[in-house]
Protein backbone atom coordinates (compact mmCIF):
# COMPACT_ATOMS: atom_id res chain seq x y z
CA UNK A 1 0.00 0.00 0.00
CA UNK A 2 1.19 3.46 -0.61
CA UNK A 3 1.05 6.40 1.79
CA UNK A 4 -1.74 8.09 -0.19
CA UNK A 5 -4.12 5.13 0.19
CA UNK A 6 -3.50 5.01 3.96
CA UNK A 7 -4.41 8.66 4.31
CA UNK A 8 -0.88 9.76 5.10
CA UNK A 9 0.98 12.42 3.25
CA UNK A 10 4.41 11.51 1.98
CA UNK A 11 6.01 14.19 4.17
CA UNK A 12 4.26 13.17 7.41
CA UNK A 13 6.09 13.72 10.67
CA UNK A 14 7.12 10.71 12.72
CA UNK A 15 4.92 9.90 15.71
CA UNK A 16 7.80 10.57 18.12
CA UNK A 17 10.82 12.80 18.09
CA UNK A 18 14.19 11.13 17.77
CA UNK A 19 15.32 12.78 21.03
CA UNK A 20 12.67 10.73 22.87
CA UNK A 21 13.98 7.37 21.69
CA UNK A 22 15.18 5.10 24.50
CA UNK A 23 18.72 5.63 25.68
CA UNK A 24 21.30 2.88 25.59
CA UNK A 25 21.73 0.97 28.82
CA UNK A 26 24.72 -1.09 29.91
CA UNK A 27 23.34 -4.53 30.84
CA UNK A 28 26.10 -5.11 33.43
CA UNK A 29 25.76 -1.74 35.16
CA UNK A 30 23.50 -1.58 38.26
CA UNK A 31 22.71 0.94 40.98
CA UNK A 32 22.32 -0.47 44.48
CA UNK A 33 19.91 1.73 46.40
CA UNK A 34 21.01 2.99 49.80
CA UNK A 35 18.65 0.62 51.63
CA UNK A 36 20.34 -2.41 50.01
CA UNK A 37 23.80 -1.11 50.95
CA UNK A 38 22.66 -0.48 54.54
CA UNK A 39 21.31 -4.05 54.76
CA UNK A 40 24.65 -5.37 53.50
CA UNK A 41 26.62 -3.35 56.07
CA UNK A 42 24.31 -4.43 58.90
CA UNK A 43 24.79 -8.04 57.86
CA UNK A 44 28.58 -7.70 58.03
CA UNK A 45 28.38 -5.95 61.42
CA UNK A 46 26.38 -8.71 63.12
CA UNK A 47 28.14 -10.48 66.00
CA UNK A 48 29.42 -13.96 65.27
CA UNK A 49 26.59 -16.48 65.50
CA UNK A 50 23.81 -13.89 65.14
CA UNK A 51 21.14 -14.62 62.55
CA UNK A 52 20.79 -12.17 59.66
CA UNK A 53 17.42 -11.17 58.26
CA UNK A 54 16.43 -12.05 54.70
CA UNK A 55 16.90 -8.44 53.58
CA UNK A 56 20.34 -8.29 55.20
CA UNK A 57 21.29 -11.52 53.42
CA UNK A 58 20.04 -10.19 50.09
CA UNK A 59 21.96 -6.94 50.58
CA UNK A 60 25.15 -8.80 51.44
CA UNK A 61 24.80 -11.19 48.49
CA UNK A 62 24.07 -8.27 46.11
CA UNK A 63 27.33 -6.57 47.08
CA UNK A 64 29.19 -9.89 46.90
CA UNK A 65 27.92 -10.38 43.33
CA UNK A 66 29.45 -7.04 42.42
CA UNK A 67 32.69 -7.99 44.19
CA UNK A 68 32.79 -11.17 42.08
CA UNK A 69 32.29 -9.01 38.95
CA UNK A 70 28.97 -10.58 38.00
CA UNK A 71 27.73 -7.00 37.64
CA UNK A 72 29.25 -3.51 37.68
CA UNK A 73 28.30 -0.94 40.32
CA UNK A 74 27.28 2.63 39.55
CA UNK A 75 27.83 4.73 42.70
CA UNK A 76 26.99 8.41 43.14
CA UNK A 77 27.78 11.30 45.43
CA UNK A 78 24.12 11.29 46.52
CA UNK A 79 24.27 7.67 47.74
CA UNK A 80 27.46 8.45 49.71
CA UNK A 81 25.77 11.50 51.32
CA UNK A 82 22.68 9.47 52.16
CA UNK A 83 24.82 6.74 53.79
CA UNK A 84 26.60 9.42 55.86
CA UNK A 85 23.21 10.77 56.94
CA UNK A 86 21.38 7.49 57.72
CA UNK A 87 24.05 5.22 59.20
CA UNK A 88 24.83 7.34 62.32
CA UNK A 89 21.13 7.03 63.23
CA UNK A 90 21.61 3.26 63.19
CA UNK A 91 24.49 3.47 65.66
CA UNK A 92 27.27 2.96 63.12
CA UNK A 93 30.48 4.79 64.03
CA UNK A 94 31.97 7.36 61.64
CA UNK A 95 35.13 5.33 60.93
CA UNK A 96 33.08 2.32 59.78
CA UNK A 97 30.88 4.56 57.62
CA UNK A 98 33.85 6.16 55.84
CA UNK A 99 35.53 2.77 55.33
CA UNK A 100 32.31 1.33 53.85
CA UNK A 101 31.83 4.30 51.51
CA UNK A 102 35.48 4.09 50.46
CA UNK A 103 35.07 0.37 49.73
CA UNK A 104 31.96 1.05 47.62
CA UNK A 105 33.76 3.82 45.70
CA UNK A 106 36.70 1.48 44.97
CA UNK A 107 34.31 -1.29 43.96
CA UNK A 108 32.32 0.98 41.64
CA UNK A 109 32.90 0.63 37.92
CA UNK A 110 31.42 4.12 37.50
CA UNK A 111 31.33 7.01 39.99
CA UNK A 112 28.91 9.72 38.96
CA UNK A 113 27.24 12.91 40.09
CA UNK A 114 23.54 12.16 39.87
CA UNK A 115 21.50 13.87 37.19
CA UNK A 116 18.34 15.66 38.38
CA UNK A 117 15.18 13.94 37.15
CA UNK A 118 11.84 15.68 36.76
CA UNK A 119 9.61 15.48 39.81
CA UNK A 120 6.78 13.51 38.16
CA UNK A 121 9.01 10.48 37.66
CA UNK A 122 7.87 8.71 40.82
CA UNK A 123 5.65 9.16 43.84
CA UNK A 124 8.43 9.85 46.34
CA UNK A 125 10.74 12.80 45.58
CA UNK A 126 13.41 11.24 47.82
CA UNK A 127 13.81 8.45 45.23
CA UNK A 128 14.53 10.80 42.32
CA UNK A 129 18.32 10.98 42.98
CA UNK A 130 18.52 7.17 42.81
CA UNK A 131 16.88 7.26 39.38
CA UNK A 132 19.17 10.18 38.51
CA UNK A 133 22.20 8.06 39.46
CA UNK A 134 21.17 5.36 36.97
CA UNK A 135 20.69 8.00 34.25
CA UNK A 136 23.73 10.16 35.00
CA UNK A 137 25.94 9.10 32.07
CA UNK A 138 25.49 7.20 28.84
CA UNK A 139 25.14 4.28 28.64
CA UNK A 140 22.68 4.30 31.53
CA UNK A 141 22.62 1.64 34.23
CA UNK A 142 20.26 -1.14 33.23
CA UNK A 143 18.88 -1.78 36.74
CA UNK A 144 18.17 -0.18 40.08
CA UNK A 145 18.22 -2.72 42.91
CA UNK A 146 16.05 -1.58 45.83
CA UNK A 147 13.80 -2.63 48.72
CA UNK A 148 11.76 0.59 48.45
CA UNK A 149 8.14 -0.36 47.71
CA UNK A 150 7.28 2.92 45.95
CA UNK A 151 10.28 2.62 43.67
CA UNK A 152 9.57 -1.07 43.02
CA UNK A 153 6.02 -0.13 42.04
CA UNK A 154 7.35 1.78 39.05
CA UNK A 155 8.90 -1.41 37.54
CA UNK A 156 10.97 0.66 35.10
CA UNK A 157 11.71 4.23 34.08
CA UNK A 158 12.83 5.15 30.55
CA UNK A 159 14.47 1.78 29.95
CA UNK A 160 16.00 1.39 33.45
CA UNK A 161 14.50 -1.62 35.22
CA UNK A 162 13.73 -1.42 38.94
CA UNK A 163 14.13 -4.76 40.73
CA UNK A 164 14.11 -6.29 44.19
CA UNK A 165 17.46 -7.75 45.36
CA UNK A 166 16.12 -11.30 45.23
CA UNK A 167 15.48 -10.85 41.51
CA UNK A 168 19.03 -9.55 41.12
CA UNK A 169 20.71 -12.47 42.88
CA UNK A 170 18.29 -15.05 41.53
CA UNK A 171 15.40 -16.48 43.52
CA UNK A 172 16.30 -20.06 42.61
CA UNK A 173 19.64 -19.73 44.36
CA UNK A 174 18.01 -18.65 47.66
CA UNK A 175 14.66 -20.50 47.81
CA UNK A 176 14.06 -19.76 51.52
CA UNK A 177 13.83 -16.00 51.03
CA UNK A 178 10.28 -14.72 51.23
CA UNK A 179 9.01 -11.41 49.85
CA UNK A 180 9.08 -8.40 52.15
CA UNK A 181 5.87 -7.97 54.08
CA UNK A 182 4.51 -4.47 53.84
CA UNK A 183 2.50 -4.59 57.07
CA UNK A 184 3.33 -6.39 60.33
CA UNK A 185 1.11 -9.24 61.41
CA UNK A 186 -1.41 -8.55 64.17
CA UNK A 187 0.64 -10.45 66.81
CA UNK A 188 3.73 -8.34 66.01
CA UNK A 189 1.86 -5.06 66.32
CA UNK A 190 2.25 -3.32 69.69
CA UNK A 191 0.45 0.04 69.75
CA UNK A 192 2.04 2.88 71.65
CA UNK A 193 0.18 4.13 74.75
CA UNK A 194 -2.20 6.97 73.97
CA UNK A 195 -3.06 5.86 70.42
Amino acid sequence: MNAFRLGLSTNARPLFRTSQTPHKTDPRLVVLDTNVLIDALQSWMLPRGARETDLQRLGRVSVEWIEKRRADLCFSDYIARELRFVLPRRNVDQRTIEKFIGDMERLAARKVIYRPVRSTACGDPADLPIIGTAMAEEPWASRIITNDQKLLGMLHYQGVQINHPKFFVGLSRYPGIQPRQEYPSQRDFHPQPGF
